[in-house]
């Protein structure tokens, strides 16, 4: 019976040790882990400083660039509308003197046959 609390004494010693290595790997592990992981986000921080110092001046050159886009196609929508009105302005009454011109001829057309009718 003594033999075998001796055993049972020493499969838990060693078991116990063998706990204690294994969790002090674990914790070793997990401490290199959050160690990384504190470098990771201090680069990822320095990452997004940067960029927001880069993007900025590109974002108000964007908008300096869309703003001046904008100012062109306005002004070209305006001098559009301007040409259509002045076209419309000649071609309206071109097309009006053209339908009493095609009016008149066809008056015209009309007499003389009526005439051509009258002498048969």
């Amino acid at each position: 019976m003594i033999d075998t609390a001796m055993q049972m004494h020493q499969a838990i010693t060693v078991f116990v040790g063998a706990s204690l290595i294994i969790i002090t790997i674990v914790a070793v592990f997990l401490i290199k882990l959050l160690i990384e992981l504190s470098h990771l986000t201090q680069a990822a921080q320095k990452t997004v400083i940067i960029l927001n110092e880069e993007l900025e001046p590109t974002i108000v050159e964007l908008q300096t660039a869309l703003k001046n886009i904008n100012a062109v196609a306005t002004s070209a929508d305006e001098k559009v509308e301007v040409l259509k009105n002045n076209i419309a302005s000649v071609i309206d009454p071109i097309s009006e003197t053209f339908l009493k011109l095609k009016l008149n001829v066809l008056k015209g057309i009309s007499q003389g046959l009526k005439l051509f009718k009258k002498d048969k």
